[in-house]
């Protein structure tokens, strides 16, 4: 039953992509072409199906989140009320359901600065507010009263410690398939066992200090290996390496990660201003993604904006 979800929250991305092509790309001769083209490989693409069909992830709903956000900052303008009640309403939702998810309101918050900032329909402005961070900070305020801290999640400390780590390029396993678990000490893993979350978070905040105590340019080494896996590709599979089916994945990947890139610069050299703000959502989640741990499915949940920008630019 979750795989069916899953499917069709794949399915539904894959309409939302096509739709955004066409608003974006309106009264151009390409705009069909481009948003066909824009869908068919959001439903087809292996590597977005392996997080539909191959396990049990929250994933496919993230990536649905993602894309339907990124519709809707496209469509919404101030002169339709429904259309940014719509926006921020959604927008809560993706921010509780996953905070870097919020990049994707950029295309909005930039074509309609002056309309956010200035103080006219004051009310409706502190109405999108509480529509847009409600739903977090009720979700704090309840972490509080369980941890006693004000956070996220009680892995925070822990997804930056894991980021920090060579071996593993910041994600999490290491070149021969171990998890990021094995660069602790035996004493240290069974120690996990035995701790609260507050313990835990505890734990890995002391090591990751105590790693950039020990090494000042250790962060930004990182963040910018993590980038590069971010646009790129990360230097060895993790997971599932090995096998002639992983091994051609692994190749396929590489091909479709560097002519997406590559039509993207070409995108940013012509100036085409229809995907100026789709993009600049994807480099700001790739900016603060990397600033914590990175997994390609963290790229992947943008995959469908990047295929999309990536068509837009070779038309």
């Amino acid at each position: 039953a979750v795989q069916v979800f899953q499917v069709a929250c794949g399915t539904v991305t894959a309409w939302i992509i096509h739709r955004t092509a066409l608003s974006l790309l309106d009264g151009r001769g390409y705009a069909q072409l481009v948003a066909l083209g824009s869908a068919l490989v959001t439903a087809l693409s292996p590597f977005l199906a392996y997080y539909q069909v191959r396990m049990i992830h929250p994933f496919a709903w993230d990536t649905l989140l993602a894309t339907g956000l990124l519709h809707l900052a496209v469509r919404a303008t101030p002169e339709r009320n429904g259309s940014v009640l719509a926006l921020f309403t959604l927008g809560g939702l993706a921010l509780l359901n996953r905070p870097t998810l919020g990049v994707f309101m950029l295309p909005f918050l930039i074509a309609h600065f002056r309309f956010m900032v200035n103080g006219r329909s004051l009310p409706l402005k502190c109405g999108l507010v509480v529509l847009l961070f409600g739903p977090l900070s009720l979700w704090l305020v309840r972490n509080e009263q369980v941890s006693g801290r004000y956070q996220l999640t009680s892995v925070t400390d822990q997804m930056i410690w894991m980021g920090l780590q060579e071996e593993t390029e910041g994600s999490g396993h290491m070149a021969d398939g171990r998890s990021y678990a094995h660069l602790l000490s035996e004493p240290e893993q069974f120690g996990l066992f035995e701790m609260d979350p507050a313990e835990r978070s505890a734990f890995f905040r002391s090591k990751w200090h105590a790693e950039l105590d020990a090494s000042p340019g250790l962060w930004w080494r990182m963040f910018l290996t993590k980038l590069k896996n971010f646009w790129l590709f990360r230097s060895h599979l993790g997971l599932d390496h090995g096998s002639t089916t992983s091994n051609l994945a692994m190749s396929l990947y590489k091909v479709v990660a560097s002519t997406t890139l590559l039509l993207i610069a070409v995108g940013v050299m012509y100036r085409d201003r229809a995907i100026a703000g789709p993009l600049l959502a994807v480099l700001a989640l790739s900016l603060v993604q990397c600033s914590f741990y990175f997994e390609t499915r963290h790229r992947l949940l943008a995959e469908p904006v990047l295929m999309m920008v990536a068509l837009a630019a070779a038309f």
